[in-house]
Parts: structure tokens; C-alpha cells; sequence
């Protein structure tokens, strides 16, 4: 046997892939471009003569598996022929059934004798899922680290599979940060298996209530979610989607998303945004680094405020249209009913509408909608509601002429004639301008006339 070449990590094709030479590269080299885990270690031991069971002019190629310094066992890669070497099979050699580890000098590579302290990790969560688009089924595990180590381990396997069949192994996505208040430590992101249908996207929130949001572009199946905690942090999380590409091999990032929460009240799911991804880049879970992203994720917050893409939430969007509905039907009384789903309530009443109604309800792509909303609200009786939200449309749309219309019939409401007759007068002056004068109601004028500003 001989030590050499140095190789860092797992290969990620499937079994019966073909490992060729590319063009202006070794076979070794080509071999390199195929490994998607740094393995921290750089020992090989490459064997000779091949194990029994391989054909002639076979070469297999032991590679010592390491994580965090420590070695939990060996894959062997056995390769048919010369030219175009055919991955035959990815077995463990005996280190693997070893109950010891080995731990690695990261100054020499070499090995050292086993640590008769060294435990095996312990699997603090398994989850069983269908991540990769087909029939076949994955256990999703979270591992301990080692002792004293600052992060936990994410390893993805087939479910039926040997301890060598590691779709993903890696250190880097789950770190754990440090209390301020005590020597304890927590987890930065838990991990979800969440199923999603096609264009929806299901979300959790600080409460722990999932909560479906439309995304046009999001797939339908089971995807990994990473969903981010902090200390002393009641108002957001960030929920990370990761899928499977059937071209790369990888479980890539496909959303990233905001999730808010009320800052008081009930404390409920306010608004769901999308970051957008040329923000962050393009990454993988096996290149993920938890810690890095998530402080990158948090400035970005801090930079951006309210401004990313806020998503619609399922039920909300069929509420609305369910009242429509029943508002034209004349069914006033079950338009009332259907409008309460909108209301916040703290428990000792309905919380106070500039806490959550525009947050929640004022989408910028959709004025539209959110001008229907606050007519509603204004037709069963919650004015400040409705004020509070058509407001806020009319700030991002100062030519939605409807709107003050809609407005000026909540100050209405609430006997503010004041500003009733102010949004009135700017109504007409729309209407006006867009040769529309005699469509204007009657109470427009009626209500606007005679009023000292």
C-alpha cells in the first residue's frame, strides 16, 4: 500500500454514473471535480491488489471519511478499467464498523491511534422524507457534534440504506450560538420536512403555526426547510427552502424567506416576504454556512426594512373572495361574519388596527385587492380598518382614485367630516380629470360642500 493522492471528500454521483477523464484533465483531476464534502482529512490509501471481488485491471481507492478532525470510518471506491473507469460500488472498508474514532493532525494528515473517549454521534432528530422527485425515500437526521463542538450535523441517507450511503453529511448548516444570559448553547435553525403542493409554499412561524403562502414558482413535494431562531427575538424568523436539482445533485437554496409575526397583541403571522435570492446568491446545502448566512440575512433586514415581495397568504386571499362573494349576493349579515376572519383579537378585544392591518393586507402589487379589502371593511362597520389600510394604499398609488372614494365614506363613518370631505374633494378632482364627472355619486358632493378644512 502507498499514501497519495490527497482527495477531500465524498463522491456525489450516483452509483452507476461513469467517472471519464475531461478534456485538458487527469482521471484524478476529473475525479476531484465529483466530490461535494470537504471530509477534513487528506489521506488516501490507494490499494493494491484490488479486493477479490473486482474484475481485472480494476483499482479501488480507500478513502478515510473525517468529520470535525475525527475519523468515523472509510469508503472505498473501486473503479473498472483504464481509460473510462466505471464506479463499480461504494463499500466501507473495516474502519468503518470501528466503535472507536480516530482523530486526524491537521498539520501532517496523519493518523493518530484511537481515543478510547471518543462516542459515536447521537441522532437528536430523524425525519423521513421524499426529497429527491422520486419513489425513493431519505432519513434526515441531526447529529451531536463533537464534545464541546459549536454546531450540530445535517446527514441525509437513503432509508434503507448502509452507513455508507450519505446523499449529505456536513457540519457547516447547523450551528449552535451561545446564550447571553447563560453557558448554554441553542440551535441558530431547526430543520422541516414540509410538503408542499404546487405553487404554494408553507412557512412557520414564531409560534410554531405553518401557514401556506402563493409562490407561482414554487414545486410541489417535500422540501427541507431550515427555520431560523434568535434570542430574544419575537418579531421574525427566516424559513430557508432548500429542493433537490436532478442535474446537480444538490439540495439547492430555492427561498428565502421573511417571516413577521405581530409585536404585540395576539402575536400572530403578519406578513410572509421573499428575499431575493441575487441578494444572497447561489448555494447548496452542502456549501451552506448556517452562521454566515443567517448574520448575512439579518443585516439585510436591517437595510431593506419592509420593501422585499410580501406573499399572499392561502386562506386570506379565499376569505376575501368568499365575502365578495357574499357581498354581492346581498348577504349582509354573512359579509359581516366572513369579515371578522380578518380582525385581530389580543383576547381583550380587537387589536388596534395600525399594529398589523397594513402590514398584513397592503400588498404593492396587488392595490387592487387590497382596495376591495378596505372597502369591506368599510361596509361592515370597521372604519379605522379600513382608513388604516386604504391609507396605505393611496400612499403607494396616489391615483387610485376609488380608494378615496372608499376612504372619504370611512371617515364618513367614523364622523370625521373633516377629512371625509377632504378625500371626497381630491375623488371628484380625479374623476374629473378623467372625464368621468358624471359618474361621480351624489353624496360626494353633498358631503363635501359647506366643510371647513
Amino acid at each position: 500500500m502507498q499514501v497519495g493522492p490527497y482527495w477531500h471528500g465524498y463522491d456525489c454521483r450516483p452509483v452507476s454514473a461513469k467517472l471519464g477523464a475531461h478534456t485538458g484533465k487527469s482521471l484524478l483531476e476529473s475525479a476531484a471535480d465529483t466530490l461535494c464534502k470537504d471530509a477534513e482529512a487528506n489521506v488516501v490509501t490507494v490499494v493494491d491488489p484490488a479486493p477479490a471481488s473486482s474484475t481485472a485491471a480494476s483499482l479501488a481507492v480507500s478513502v478515510p471519511v473525517y468529520s470535525d478532525g475525527q475519523r468515523n470510518g472509510a469508503a472505498t471506491y473501486v473503479f473498472e478499467g483504464t481509460d473510462e473507469p466505471e464506479l463499480l460500488k461504494l463499500a466501507c472498508d473495516s474502519g468503518c464498523a470501528l466503535p472507536l474514532k480516530e482523530t486526524a493532525s491537521q498539520s501532517t494528515g496523519k493518523v493518530a491511534q484511537p481515543s478510547s473517549n471518543a462516542n459515536p454521534p447521537t441522532v437528536i432528530k430523524q425525519q423521513q422524507a421524499s426529497l429527491l422527485g422520486d419513489a425513493s425515500r431519505q432519513n434526515v437526521s441531526v447529529l451531536s457534534g463533537a464534545a464541546g463542538a459549536d454546531f450540530r450535523r445535517l446527514q441525509i441517507t437513503p432509508e434503507h440504506g448502509t452507513g455508507n450511503d450519505i446523499l449529505l453529511d456536513t457540519a457547516k448548516a447547523l450551528p449552535l450560538i451561545k446564550s447571553q444570559y447563560s453557558s448554554a448553547t441553542s440551535d441558530i435553525f431547526s430543520v422541516n420536512i414540509i410538503n408542499n403542493p404546487a405553487g404554494v409554499l408553507k412557512v412557520i412561524d414564531l409560534q410554531g403555526d405553518t401557514v401556506s403562502v402563493k409562490q407561482s414558482s414554487a414545486e410541489a413535494g417535500n422540501a427541507l426547510v431550515l427555520v431560523s431562531s434568535e434570542e430574544d427575538n419575537a418579531v421574525y424568523n427566516f424559513n430557508l427552502v432548500f429542493r433537490y436539482n436532478k442535474n446537480s445533485r444538490q439540495f439547492e437554496l430555492k427561498h428565502v424567506l421573511q417571516v413577521v409575526n405581530n409585536e404585540s397583541c395576539d402575536h400572530s403571522l403578519v406578513s410572509v416576504e421573499e428575499v431575493p435570492k441575487n441578494l444572497i446568491g447561489e448555494m447548496s446545502l452542502a456549501s451552506f454556512d448556517g452562521r454566515k448566512l443567517f448574520e448575512q440575512l439579518s443585516e439585510l433586514r436591517i437595510q431593506a426594512g419592509s420593501e422585499y415581495k410580501k406573499l399572499m397568504m392561502t386562506d386570506v386571499a379565499e376569505q376575501l373572495d368568499k365575502a365578495l362573494a357574499l357581498y354581492r349576493k346581498g348577504q349582509t349579515e354573512a359579509v359581516s361574519t366572513a369579515m371578522a376572519n380578518f380582525l385581530m383579537d389580543g383576547g381583550s378585544g380587537h387589536c388596534n388596527p395600525d399594529s398589523y392591518i397594513a402590514q398584513k393586507y397592503d400588498f404593492a402589487q396587488m392595490p387592487g385587492w387590497s382596495n376591495d379589502l378596505g372597502f369591506l371593511f368599510g361596509e361592515t362597520g370597521n372604519y379605522e380598518e379600513s382608513i388604516e389600510l386604504l391609507n396605505a394604499v393611496i400612499a403607494r398609488n396616489p391615483t387610485r382614485t376609488v380608494a378615496y372614494l372608499n376612504l372619504a365614506d370611512s371617515y364618513w363613518g367614523l364622523k370625521n367630516k373633516a377629512l371625509a370631505a377632504q378625500a371626497y374633494t381630491k375623488y371628484a378632482s380625479l374623476m374629473s380629470d378623467a372625464g368621468k364627472a358624471s359618474k361621480i355619486p351624489a353624496r360626494v358632493a353633498e358631503r363635501s360642500s359647506g366643510v371647513v378644512e
